[in-house]
């Protein structure tokens, strides 16, 4: 069985004032049309973007609503994250009690966004601020195995109404494969470029380790603008990784309660080769192959992203959705002047119970998860 999705479209907004809660609802609606999504899901986004961002624009500091979708399809969602740098939120449980950090808006505030989204997961820690992320869709379920969870964020160069980042996931064969692309420069033709990268995802072949995907993504990307991209392919106890241009990728461990010094000691900066897709040169990746552990962590970013973030400052993060992770390094470290794109992959792991005061995670209601 294949299953997948691509995200081609995101953008962000800096949420200071209720007079830009009308511009979130219209960024959600217009990533709600990118991915297709169903009237009623369509609805749901509405909703939700008009909560977060009436909480942000109320309670937050450096508040900013970010919205990634996907392509079309079965596996569509539309992603909304809220990323503040405020003092967090004291008291989670009560935060998401109905009306009580968005009163008098549409729908009773964070525990309706938990109801709406098919994935609803919050994090917050005293002086780490709050990050919340909500799917919505016929794919915001998007894992459909056992060894491995993906999330991401996705946002276009301000100014710009298409980004020329993309990412996107293949299940294959109980395998998880994941790509991130950069097509070069910005606007219609770097969109473009990577979203026809992306496409060749879905395309049946032989041959889907990563050094072999990215000679079919050269090939496919001939006579275009070009693109730089990197491949990471994991199964259950298999990491394989190749990259050309200037993709930031590592892989570590899942988990910052090992502390920093030694959180950075174990973990690996992944090195690509250099050169670019689609330009007609002589590309040679390289493949890099280690253990996919109980406790791994690989994360990858476009250049539109410092490689300065450090998740290592944040306790209790472990079992959160991936995406929160994505999340919090675009808050860090995205340089706010590129199209930007972060996607994270965790080996499956819960959270334990004690990790709730301080950074708690919700499944949507009715057994999903």
């Amino acid at each position: 069985m294949t299953t997948g999705f691509a995200v081609t479209a995101g953008w962000d907004l800096p949420v200071a004032d209720p007079s830009h809660v009308h511009a979130a609802v219209a960024m959600a609606d217009a990533a709600a049309a990118h991915a297709g999504l169903t009237p009623a899901d369509r609805a749901g986004c509405a909703l939700i973007a008009t909560e977060l961002a009436t909480n942000l624009a109320r309670h937050a500091r450096d508040g900013q609503l970010v919205a990634s979708a996907t392509e079309p399809g079965p596996a569509a969602w539309v992603q909304l994250a809220a990323l503040d740098t405020g003092p967090g939120i004291p008291d989670v449980d009560a935060a998401m009690a109905d009306g009580y950090s968005t009163a008098n808006s549409l729908g009773g505030g964070l525990g309706a966004c938990r109801r709406t989204a098919g994935v609803f997961d919050l994090y917050t820690a005293p002086g780490a601020g709050t990050t919340i992320i909500a799917r919505i869709g016929p794919g915001s379920l998007t894992t459909p195995t056992t060894h491995v969870r993906v999330g991401g964020i996705l946002s276009a160069r301000p100014g710009e109404r298409e980004s020329g980042d993309a990412w996107g996931v293949l299940w294959r064969a109980g395998t998880i494969t994941v790509v991130i692309m950069d097509g070069l420069g910005h606007g219609p033709e770097a969109a473009e470029a990577a979203a026809n990268g992306l496409h060749e995802l879905a395309v049946p072949a032989g041959a889907d380790d990563p050094p072999a995907l990215l000679g079919r993504l050269d090939r496919r990307l001939a006579g275009g603008r070009g693109a730089v991209a990197a491949v990471a392919r994991m199964s259950s106890d298999e990491f394989t990784f190749s990259g050309i241009g200037n993709i930031g990728a590592r892989l570590g461990p899942h988990g910052a309660s090992a502390g920093r010094a030694a959180h950075s000691a174990r973990t690996h900066g992944l090195v690509s080769s250099m050169g670019t897709l689609g330009l007609g040169q002589r590309l040679r990746p390289q493949a890099f192959v280690a253990p996919w552990r109980e406790h791994s962590l690989f994360t990858a970013h476009t250049d539109g992203v410092r490689s300065s973030w450090d998740l290592s400052r944040y306790p209790g993060l472990t079992g959160h959705d991936p995406a929160v992770m994505a999340a919090l390094i675009w808050r860090d470290a995205a340089t706010r002047g590129d199209d930007a794109a972060v996607v994270v992959t965790a080996a499956a792991t819960r959270p334990a119970a004690a990790n709730k005061p301080a950074a708690a995670y919700w499944p949507a209601a009715g057994g999903r998860s």
